[in-house]
Order: C-alpha cells, then structure tokens, then sequence
C-alpha cells in the first residue's frame, strides 16, 4: 500500500529538491555556515557536501556509513566532476571571464544537486544513531574523520554542530 508520504518520499529522490537538498540548502544560506564548511573543504580536504548529509541525518536519528558513501557513485561523482568543475571554476575567475565563470559556477552548482540527490537515496543504508542531534554528528564525523585518517578537533566539531543545527537563531 502507497501512502501519501511513502509517494512523497519516492517522489523526492526523483526531484531536485528532495529533503537533503532543501536541508543543505537552508543550512548553507547561513553565510557563517558557508563559509565554515568551505574553510573545511579548503583547508581540511572535507567534502562539504558529506558534511551537510551528517547534519541532515542526524536530523533523522541517524549516522553515517562511510563505506556506503565511499562505494556508491555519489562519492565517485563528487571525486569525478565536481572536484574538476571547482579548479576549472577557480582557474577561470583569474581570466577575468565573467559569464564563463557564472557557467562554470551553475554547473558546479548542478552537479552537486546531483550529488546531494545521489546521497539522498543511501539515506536507508544509514545506522541508526543516538536520541541527540550532537552526538549524531560526533559519531558521523568520526567515522568521517577516520576514514580521512584526520583527527577531528573538539572545538572544530562543536563550531560544526552549530551550524548544521537545524532551526538555529541567528
């Protein structure tokens, strides 16, 4: 039997804005928020999009499972096309082409929608986490920190928290 939400949640992994895409999209808006994750992404190697999926599962009482993020083609996506879409982005800003800049910059964007939808539909290979929003975080970053072999900071981990917090103020 097919429910109404049963349908929607079907519908969702078809569309774009499926509910990790409105999460990230909403989280991302935040311009300290965007900043942080790019700072992570930049200077830590640090997918930000696999970030964004931690906060929206912990939304859902859930954590990560690195190995069915590592082994599906989300992740080889993002290794793939988005990654070379990024240097080819930040290559081309030094030419001072604007329009091409802003083509390159909406199919980075488009790629990763793709991606997020991609991460969207492993969302039933995920663990089961804590009761807490925080230590559904903890626990997904650190099986994220050590599959990148990376010790995950206190402090760097609760900054994250913050910001993946779903209806946060300010």
């Amino acid at each position: 039997m097919v429910t109404d939400n049963t349908r929607a949640e079907h519908d969702a992994t078809k569309a774009q804005d499926n509910p990790l895409w409105i999460y990230a999209v909403k989280q991302y808006q935040h311009a300290d928020c965007a900043r942080f994750l790019l700072q992570a992404q930049d200077e830590m190697g640090l997918e930000v999009n696999i970030l964004l999926l931690c906060g929206w599962l912990a939304t859902r009482h859930q954590g990560l499972n690195l190995q069915a993020v590592t082994g599906s083609d989300a992740y080889h996506w993002q290794q793939d096309i988005i990654k070379p879409l990024r240097e080819i982005r930040r290559r081309a800003k030094s030419y001072q082409q604007d329009e091409f800049y802003r083509d390159v910059l909406a199919l980075e964007l488009s790629a990763e929608k793709q991606q997020l939808r991609a991460l969207y539909e492993l969302k039933d290979k995920m663990p089961k986490g804590q009761e807490n929003f925080a230590q559904n975080v903890r626990l997904s970053c650190e099986e994220y920190f050590k599959g990148k072999n990376t010790i995950l900071q206190e402090s760097w981990l609760q900054t994250l928290i913050k910001h993946l917090q779903p209806n946060r103020l300010g």
